[in-house]
């Protein structure tokens, strides 16, 4: 009762808050100097059992009242589990003025074992410029297993790449775990640590989890100075989902044969990260990819799964303008004048209209000139792009990196109405329009591009259709990629065959005339299809969502998933996962001032720090003095078409597992 709790300002204290404890209480009130000043007066009662409590109630609420009376019963108390337990709360009330006494009290070899363990864990707690020195003097020092965990991971969490060497060293640790530890905050310093030879010796590691830990990490590092090693641990036949995973995040025609062998692997997840590889080195893998179609070394069951892959539909040919000042949101006059004219012809309110009206309003529009930037007069341009992929580099069409936008206008023909999708990627931001409707906009954060991270449904209205893009640049590479399988040459002819993900839902929603499903699914082969690394999906769904105690929490919860959602929902939420995101799990992105990026749900927000947690499953804790930008991110953190590999049959018994889940 010290402090009370911050007013609701709108916001949890983070994902899941009746799962986890809020804060500390806060706010000072007209109570709070009269319970401070009892709480401190018993600091120095002459029973260490209410010592003990006083000490241990101060670290219930946080505030600077306190502060000097705790510090000062740190010089002179005697009594070891008192003197632990106000070094603790200091911790907890972040004190700066303690961190000297907590970092001499660390570095002392000679120190009591579990002092200088709770002075090492409140220098953690209390975080900034300091901790991070301290961590890195502490990264090499002799202390407890727990210890030298905490220290490892603190390193990587806060990002002391002072701490490198010790963290090499720490690859040859007698434990385990801590080899495994040091890997991870290795993989989390970045290219700049030089740990790449080291990740690669790690995979001779006689611990399993070091091995799959350091594929992860090279994975991470993306440096292509490890492919041989990589390609030489592929012999092993070891740890496929990890080794795929990080050839898939490096792609080079090294490792094709590699990549076009797991496309025969029943996990599903293995297989996509294969193809996203594969795709990018479209001419070289296609011939082995068809020679083992016609073998029948690839089961016939993922042919479709590769075809459509491989189904380009690149959109190549671009009128583009630009470049403009870049603030999302704003609406240059490009932008106005086609969505306005095109928007005038298809009116949604009336039937659409014949494709020559569309063609010639869209004509009117690259006609027009404006004022880019600079204040330099510019018209409409051709463009084009990767014919594989549609990639357009735009920092080399408009000789620029700045922090600005362009727009990009194709017509596509349709000799029918047809929905379609739209596949594209962008670094950093894109937004799209069809037919004057805006359809997709991936928000104002900037990101790294990612062939078709974005999967936008589309409707082709008949004859001429008219696609307006919008391309924004926060800073770094300026690029982006759209492609719509069956488009060919400026044509759309829908495929007659269905489209995976089209057959899945087919099958998973057909109804009997009582209405019950036709194909119902078997709940215990679905768990096990959740669950189960060695199963199709590799176990992926327990690797972000946690079912009746077992799995992680990167994702919702889903024990009672059964009993909130109906099966169209659910399959939904599988194969649209941005389309409702829970909520707490919303993304945001973070740029710090010393260029770092982070992205991923809040897990923790103080007066001081943001815990992110992303779907690498690593927190991500961020110092809010340190965040130059902070904006939504428009998508979930599962991706899309996770489960496109899977048999329809799969994919109902995964179905009614979720199904079955409610709780009891």
């Amino acid at each position: 009762i010290a402090y009370q709790p911050k007013p609701y300002d709108g916001h949890w204290w983070g994902t899941q808050p009746v799962k986890n404890p809020p804060p500390p209480n806060s706010v000072a009130w007209a109570g709070t100097p009269a319970a401070i000043a009892a709480l401190t007066a018993a600091l120095g009662d002459a029973d260490t059992g209410v010592r003990l409590a006083a000490a241990r109630a101060l670290a219930l609420g946080t505030g600077p009242e306190p502060l000097p009376a705790l510090r000062a019963r740190l010089s002179a108390e005697t009594d070891p589990a008192v003197r632990r337990q106000l070094i603790e709360t200091l911790g907890v009330q972040r004190d700066p003025e303690a961190m000297n006494v907590f970092t001499a009290i660390a570095l002392d070899e000679k120190a009591d074992a579990d002092f200088r363990d709770t002075a090492i864990a409140a220098v953690v707690s209390i975080g900034g410029d300091e901790a991070k020195k301290t961590v890195a003097q502490l990264a090499g020092a002799r202390v407890s297993p727990a210890a030298t965990r905490k220290i490892i991971e603190a390193a990587g969490e806060l990002r002391v790449l002072a701490a490198a060497p010790a963290l090499i060293a720490h690859l040859a640790d007698a434990d385990a775990g801590n080899r495994q530890a040091a890997v991870k905050a290795l993989a989390q310093l970045g290219p700049k640590a030089g740990a790449t030879q080291p990740l690669i010796a790690a995979l001779s590691d006689p611990d399993d989890k070091v091995k799959q830990a350091a594929l992860e990490a090279l994975g991470a590092l993306r440096d292509k100075a490890a492919l041989p090693a990589l390609l030489e641990f592929a012999k092993t036949k070891k740890n496929a989902k990890e080794l795929i995973a990080a050839l898939s995040a490096m792609p080079d025609p090294q490792s094709i044969p590699v990549l076009v062998n797991a496309l025969r692997d029943a996990n599903s997840g293995l297989r996509r990260n294969a193809l996203k590889a594969l795709k990018t080195m479209r001419e070289a893998a296609l011939p082995p990819i068809e020679e083992m179609l016609a073998s029948g070394k690839i089961p016939k069951e993922y042919e479709p799964e590769i075809r459509a892959a491989f189904d380009s539909g690149a959109i190549a040919k671009w009128k583009m303008i630009g470049p403009f000042e870049n603030v999302w949101g704003a609406v240059h006059p490009p932008e106005k004048d086609a969505l306005a004219l095109v928007a005038a012809v298809y009116d949604r309110r009336t039937s659409p209209p014949a494709g020559d009206a569309a063609a010639g309003k869209s004509a009117t529009v690259t006609d027009r000139r404006y004022m880019d930037a600079e204040g330099r007069e510019i018209g409409w341009i051709d463009v084009t792009g990767n014919a594989d992929d549609g990639r357009v580099n735009l920092g080399k069409v408009f000789k620029t990196n700045a922090m600005v936008c362009a727009y990009a206008l194709a017509e596509i023909e349709s000799p029918a109405e047809a929905d379609a999708r739209l596949l594209c990627g962008s670094d950093d931001q894109i937004a799209v329009w069809l037919n004057g409707a805006k359809v997709h906009d991936s928000g104002p954060g900037s990101r790294g591009y990612e062939e078709d991270k974005d999967d936008v449904p589309l409707h082709f209205t008949v004859g001429k259709n008219v696609l307006l893009v919008k391309i924004g640049n926060v800073g770094g590479g300026w690029e982006f990629n759209a492609r719509i399988p069956g488009l060919d040459g400026g044509k759309f002819a829908k495929p007659q065959d269905a489209a995976p993900d089209a057959k899945q839902r087919a099958f998973a929603l057909a109804q009997n005339a009582d209405g019950t499903w036709t194909h119902r699914g078997d709940a215990k082969r679905g768990e096990k299809i959740f669950h189960d690394p060695t199963g199709p999906l590799g176990g992926i769904c327990a690797q972000c969502h946690k079912v009746r105690g077992l799995g992680a929490e990167v994702g919702p919860d889903l024990s009672l998933v059964g009993s909130v959602y109906k099966r169209g929902d659910l399959l939904t939420s599988i194969m649209e996962p941005g389309k409702t995101i829970a909520l707490g799990y919303e993304q945001i992105m973070v740029e710090t001032k010393g260029g770092d990026t982070f992205a991923g749900a809040i897990r923790k927000d103080t007066d001081d720090t943001l815990t992110l947690l992303g779907a690498d499953q690593q927190p991500h804790v961020v110092k809010k003095a340190d965040i130059k930008s902070q904006t939504p991110v428009p998508a979930s953190i599962m991706p899309p078409a996770l489960t496109l590999g899977l048999k329809p049959e799969d994919l109902a018994d995964l179905l009614a597992y979720l199904e079955s889940l409610r709780g009891n």
